[in-house]
């Protein structure tokens, strides 16, 4: 398994301006470490970094980050990252940041205030 983890992340890091949602959903589905996670989440945001002539490919990226944080058990930092997207993001992405940080607070670890949680809701 750590063999294919490694060649999804060499795989990530060699390619283009292509969004890497499929890699980082195998990743995912592969249970990769937090270790592996965490180098993938430097990869993407070399791509954010160097995406800023594509803006639908960057929020793509962000959306991925978002994703490998939460897998990689670091909530809060996954919460900011989505915080910078739903800010940042064309109307065209916004439902899907919307979606995606909503499932983020649904994460129990992620904010435990009910009350918080439900303000989002019906933001």
């Amino acid at each position: 398994m750590d063999e294919a983890v490694q060649r999804l992340l060499d795989g990530l890091e060699k390619s283009g301006a292509v969004p890497s949602s499929a890699t980082v959903q195998r990743l995912i589905d592969l249970d990769a470490q937090a270790p592996q996670l965490m180098e993938a989440v430097r990869l993407l945001r070399e791509k954010v970094a160097a995406s800023s002539d594509h803006a639908s490919s960057g929020e793509q990226y962000r959306m991925d980050i978002v994703k490998l944080l939460m897998k990689a058990g670091r909530h809060h930092e996954a919460l900011q990252e989505a915080r910078v997207l739903l800010s940042t993001c064309s109307d065209k992405t916004m439902p899907a940041a919307i979606a995606l940080m909503a499932r983020l607070f649904t994460v129990k670890t992620a904010d435990t205030d009910l009350d918080r949680a439900n303000k989002l809701k019906y933001y």
